[in-house]
């Protein structure tokens, strides 16, 4: 776990998520004990982010492209241990997970509303931001994924099997992308004085690497403010009570059915 995601004396939005979707002890184990590995997925896309919008030399920090080699024959073997002496310390990346980072680089850059957005702009990837609260005093944190300079936009990247409008709608649904949106405009008012415009830059990770930029509308940054500040609520008890609770001990009444319907 990097130092940015551990302990639970600050809250960033992908902690709020977990207060919401999933208990208290979840949020508690995953912040306080190492967390999983990354999967395969998670470091693909996490390295994509680097390269688009951190930059070649930035990517090269962290990662380094593993050639393909048959490590059952004795030259194979040789020649992946020369590779791994040499870059033992980054994170593998297959040459074909590289091949497609470099396509979604270039669809990312030439897409129109893309540069549209950043033409012009000097901005920053990955910068921290850090404040307090107002309402329930807690400590929170966010690193938006790219901020303009001047805090006129910001652009959060997702890469994705689709971008078209319903699957994104769905995964905005699903992974309560509105509330990540809604928190972390809040902790760039509160550092910069000033909200930008919120931008969604959904690459696909296939052939034709369509991109698809979308911008929230404003019932759907409320929600997102609606569900950060009952995360937040849950947070701030659980912190005060320092109890980090499961589900509830009593049994609790479920149904699959709304409106009569399944």
């Amino acid at each position: 776990m990097s130092n940015y995601h551990a302990g639970i004396e600050t809250i960033s939005s992908t902690g709020l998520k977990m207060l919401l979707q999933q208990s208290p002890a979840h949020f508690h184990r995953a912040y306080t004990k190492e967390r999983p590995t990354q999967t395969k997925a998670q470091t693909f896309g996490i390295a994509a982010h680097v390269h688009i919008l951190e930059g070649v030399d930035a990517f090269c920090k962290d990662y380094a492209v593993q050639p393909i080699l048959d490590k059952r024959t004795k030259a194979g073997k040789a020649a992946y241990a020369e590779w791994l002496s040499l870059n033992g310390a980054q994170q593998a990346i297959s040459e074909e997970d590289y091949e497609r980072i470099l396509k979604m680089n270039e669809a990312f850059h030439s897409h129109p509303e893309v540069k549209r957005l950043m033409m012009g702009q000097t901005g920053q990837a990955e910068q921290p931001i850090s404040w307090r609260d107002p309402i329930t005093g807690a400590n929170c944190k966010c690193k938006p994924d790219w901020l303009a300079a001047d805090t006129s936009v910001v652009i959060d990247l997702k890469t994705c099997e689709s971008a078209h409008p319903d699957d994104v709608q769905r995964a905005i649904r699903r992974y309560m992308y509105h509330l990540s949106a809604a928190f972390y405009l809040q902790g760039i008012e509160a550092e910069r004085l000033r909200i930008p415009q919120w931008q969604w830059v959904f690459v696909e990770k296939k052939e034709p690497y369509a991109v698809a930029v979308y911008h929230p509308a404003d019932a759907l940054i409320d929600d997102g403010d609606r569900l950060a500040s009952r995360a937040l609520d849950i947070y701030r008890t659980c912190s005060k009570r320092n109890s980090w609770r499961a589900y509830d001990d009593e049994s609790m009444e479920i149904d699959i059915y709304r409106n009569g319907k399944e």
